[in-house]
C-alpha cells in the first residue's frame, strides 16, 4: 500500500514535471516565434529604409560625383597653369638676357632660334632688336596670365 502510494505520488510529479517540460516548450517557440517575425519585421523596414534613402540621396551622391570631377579637373588646370608660369618666366629671363646682348653688341647681325621656333637662324640686329620686343611683350602677358590662373 505504501510502495503504490509512493509509486503514484512520483509518478503524478514526473507527469506534472513534463507537462510543465511541454509547457514551457510550447511557450519558447510561441516567444520565439513573436521575436523572430520582431526582429524580421524590424531587419525588412530598416532595409525598406535604406532603399528610400538611397533614392533620395542618389541626386546628392550624382551633384557630388559632379563636384569631385570639376575639383579634379580644376586642380589640374591649376597644375598646368603653374608649369606654363614656370615655364614663360623662364623664357621672359632668357629673352630680356638676349635682348640685352643684341643691345650691347655692334654686330650688323645675329643668330638666334627664338622667332623661328627653337630652329637658330641669322637675323638683321636691328629687326632682330623689334621682333624681341615683341616677344618679350607676349611672353610678360603669358607670365601674368599664368600667374592670375595658378593663383585661382
Amino acid at each position: 500500500a505504501a510502495r503504490a502510494l509512493f509509486g503514484r505520488r512520483e509518478a503524478a510529479k514526473r507527469r506534472a514535471a513534463n507537462a510543465r517540460k511541454i509547457l514551457e516548450g510550447a511557450a519558447c517557440v510561441v516567444i520565439q516565434r513573436v521575436l523572430r517575425g520582431h526582429y524580421g519585421r524590424t531587419a525588412w523596414e530598416v532595409a525598406r529604409r535604406q532603399v528610400s534613402l538611397k533614392d533620395q540621396a542618389a541626386p546628392l551622391y550624382q551633384r557630388l560625383e559632379a563636384l569631385e570631377q570639376e575639383s579634379r579637373e580644376t586642380a589640374e588646370a591649376r597644375d598646368l597653369a603653374i608649369l606654363a608660369h614656370k615655364k614663360f618666366t623662364k623664357e621672359t629671363k632668357e629673352i630680356e638676357a638676349e635682348l640685352r646682348e643684341v643691345s650691347r653688341v655692334g654686330h650688323d647681325t645675329w643668330d638666334t632660334g627664338r622667332l623661328s621656333g627653337g630652329y637658330p637662324q641669322r637675323y638683321v640686329t636691328s629687326y632682330l632688336k623689334e621682333r624681341l620686343v615683341e616677344v618679350l611683350a607676349d611672353r610678360r602677358a603669358s607670365v601674368a596670365e599664368y600667374a592670375d590662373m595658378a593663383r585661382e
